[in-house]
């Protein structure tokens, strides 16, 4: 699903937006429509097993190997993203260091898989859990609101994906990209432990721009409140509209889907 600016001007920079577990693209309306707005060229796709790809056997496995499901549903999503992004440069001319990329919940842990891979100039994930590894460890006894089992063993596919894919394991690739967390303090499914550790382990790659990194916490669960949702699009608009108008940026890695 594409949104272009509504005068039909042309779009300074592009955004890819990934939605939610068990959502689709179109639930992602309300971020994409300001985006596109506001100028940009945004683009929300479907996830693996999701929307115009449902999968219902593969969702349903959720319920009796939920971490695995996820964590292989994630990568999948970021390595997708990385496939839509190198479709938006080839057809719209948007470079990595004219694209943000924005997801929240299993769509915030796709944006910070492919955010190595693109090397964007924006990042922002909400209730998103950088650190797939102990991760889940961290929700060890926390249960599931909709009745998953978590955590639970992750299989041999879904562990050798963390070893590659982890963000944690990829801290210094998030140095050229103005990154922003978002998550709740009394989130039952992303543990706010996982989240600053994630965040401290960036810390260290951000010393030049310190400005360029920011985890934004708030008081609540899986829920994001407005603010941070007008903050998520403000950071976005803010350092691309930086990028578009050829302001000094970290140089751009080169995109590996």
């Amino acid at each position: 699903m594409l949104a272009w600016p509504p005068d039909r001007s042309a779009p300074h920079a592009a955004v890819l937006l990934q939605h939610g577990f068990q959502q689709e693209k179109e639930s992602r309306l309300s971020e994409l429509l300001p985006l596109a707005a506001a100028g940009l060229l945004a683009v929300a796709p479907d996830a693996p097993a999701h929307g115009a790809r449902w999968d219902m056997a593969r969702l349903a496995a959720a319920h009796h190997a939920f971490a695995s499901t996820l964590v292989e549903l994630i990568v999948e999503a970021g390595q997708d993203l990385a496939r839509v992004a190198g479709w938006v440069e080839s057809e719209f001319g948007f470079g990595p260091a004219r694209l943000g990329l924005l997801g929240s919940s299993m769509g915030g842990g796709a944006v910070l898989v492919a955010t190595p891979l693109v090397r964007p100039a924006v990042t922002v994930a909400t209730k998103a859990d950088g650190n797939l590894v102990r991760g889940w460890a961290l929700r060890a006894g926390t249960g599931h609101p909709a009745g998953f089992r978590t955590p639970d063993t992750l299989s041999p596919a879904a562990a050798g994906l963390t070893q590659r894919f982890d963000p944690m394991a990829h801290a210094p690739d998030f140095a050229g990209t103005a990154t922003l967390l978002v998550a709740g303090i009394q989130d039952p499914l992303i543990p706010i432990a996982s989240v600053r550790e994630f965040a401290a382990a960036l810390r260290p790659h951000f010393a030049a721009h310190p400005d360029r990194l920011r985890l934004e916490e708030y008081a609540g669960g899986h829920s994001t409140p407005p603010a941070q949702k007008a903050l998520a699009r403000d950071w976005l608009l803010r350092h691309l509209a930086a990028g578009a108008a050829g302001a000094p940026l970290a140089t751009q890695g080169a995109r590996h889907p």
